[in-house]
């Protein structure tokens, strides 16, 4: 899903984690070059659930792009309760993985799948669509 979106759309990485562990991470399975921003533990002065962290990505996305982005055009994809909040007021849309909580705890989620490998560009162009 990650190189189908990437080819499609800019793509970013707003995350806690260290900056270091998300590279490796990224670059181990051959995607480093696919995202156009990364906003890492550190970046902003407040971490998730605040929107600085997406807020950040979002402006970094659009400078990478070359793009004037909507914001309500925009995905989120999260696994927390937290990381959706911050994309929700960032302006985002929001997409929950059910891979770390269930879906009930997903609050906010717009659409709610198993894992990227069930999401698709068709189904993110109907979020938006709304």
């Amino acid at each position: 899903f990650i190189r189908e979106a990437a080819a499609s759309v800019p793509i970013a990485i707003a995350s806690g984690a260290q900056r270091h562990e998300i590279v490796d991470i990224i670059d181990s399975a051959g995607i480093g070059d696919l995202f156009s921003a990364i906003v890492a533990s550190g970046d902003t002065a407040e971490s998730k659930p605040s929107p600085a962290p997406y807020r950040l990505a979002f402006d970094r996305l659009c400078e990478a792009s070359g793009r004037k982005l909507d914001r309500r055009r925009c995905v989120a994809i999260e696994d927390s309760r937290w990381g959706l909040e911050s994309a929700q007021g960032a302006g985002l849309r929001l997409v929950g993985v059910t891979s770390s909580y269930p879906a009930h705890e997903l609050v906010g989620a717009e659409l709610i799948v198993g894992g990227l490998n069930t999401l698709t560009l068709a189904a993110l162009d109907r979020l938006c669509a709304h």
